[in-house]
């Protein structure tokens, strides 16, 4: 049953993160041809003009905006249509997916300045718990790690041509709290990660000559470099979000003591004060982990 639960979740992510490609083999010409008059109605809550662009082909799901990656719900949400909000999730649209930049259609509420408008479009938003949610990786909910993972990178064309005077990929080693990853942890970070090993492979090693540091980690076994990424997930209050002026999801989560985590992402090619990453929280609001109070420093 756990491994069903696991690679349900991959499908799930998989799926999500597939959405928004322009290459993605499952846009239709129908869907590219349609989209733009589509953009128009969801953004101006034309609910009988987005419904007859749907039964002539318009996929609901894939993306409106080939340069963003945003749907037709982003759309509605960033048009602050509450009313076409409801109807697009009432014909199939799902809240869930992903823009390019790892934002559900609730993300974009970061930016609402109106808090009538906010209530009202998160009032539509609002959903409730499915399997999906209830399923846990490594003791953690699946959509948590989802919104920690955000949108994979996408895979380097097989057939494109090799790069000139490229560097040698560096090996890319994982730690979860300070320890190796599970192993029901690998397919999902395999998406993000290609070809990543355990932390505990690591050993330190003298810099190449002209480097800029006094050190950097190997492979114990391969002797190859690499870098360390270091992912920090706890539980933790909602209050515990630092309130912004400008984004309601923040005030909200600051507010009431909500189900959240804090989460890091650290990486460095070894020793101290040699890296950087970014953090924040990932809050539950209205049926959604929702990450606010993000932020990225340099080391």
């Amino acid at each position: 049953m756990k491994s069903t639960l696991i690679l349900l979740f991959v499908a799930l992510g998989m799926a999500g993160a597939s959405l928004g490609h322009e290459d993605d083999p499952e846009v239709t010409q129908q869907h590219r041809e349609l989209r733009e008059a589509a953009k128009s109605a969801a953004w101006n809550g034309d609910t009988v003009l987005f419904d007859a662009l749907v039964k002539a082909g318009l996929q609901i799901n894939k993306p409106l905006d080939p340069e963003n990656g945003s749907t037709a719900l982003h759309t509605a949400v960033s048009s602050r249509k509450p009313a076409m909000i409801r109807h697009l999730l009432s014909i199939g649209a799902d809240p869930l997916v992903m823009d390019y930049y790892s934002d559900k259609p609730v993300d974009t509420l970061e930016y609402c300045s109106d808090a009538k408008e906010f209530s009202e479009c998160l009032a539509a938003l609002k959903r409730e718990p499915t399997d999906y949610d209830r399923t846990t990786l490594s003791d953690f909910p699946v959509p948590v790690w989802r919104e920690v993972f955000g949108y994979p990178a996408k895979v380097r064309d097989p057939l494109a041509p090799t790069a000139q005077d490229a560097p040698t990929p560096l090996v890319t080693f994982v730690s979860i709290n300070e320890e190796d990853p599970t192993p029901e942890m690998k397919a999902v970070l395999d998406v993000h990660y290609t070809g990543w090993r355990p932390g505990s492979l690591i050993e330190p090693a003298e810099p190449p000559a002209g480097a800029k540091h006094g050190i950097i980690i190997r492979h114990k076994k391969t002797k190859e470099f690499g870098e360390h990424v270091q992912i920090t997930l706890v539980k933790t209050s909602s209050k515990r979000v630092k309130a912004e002026e400008r984004n309601p999801l923040t005030k909200l989560a600051n507010e009431q003591d909500l189900p959240a985590y804090e989460f890091k992402v650290r990486t460095t090619r070894g020793g101290a004060m040699n890296g950087g990453g970014w953090g924040g929280y990932i809050v539950l609001i209205s049926g959604y982990w929702v990450k606010v109070g993000t932020h990225g420093w340099d080391e």
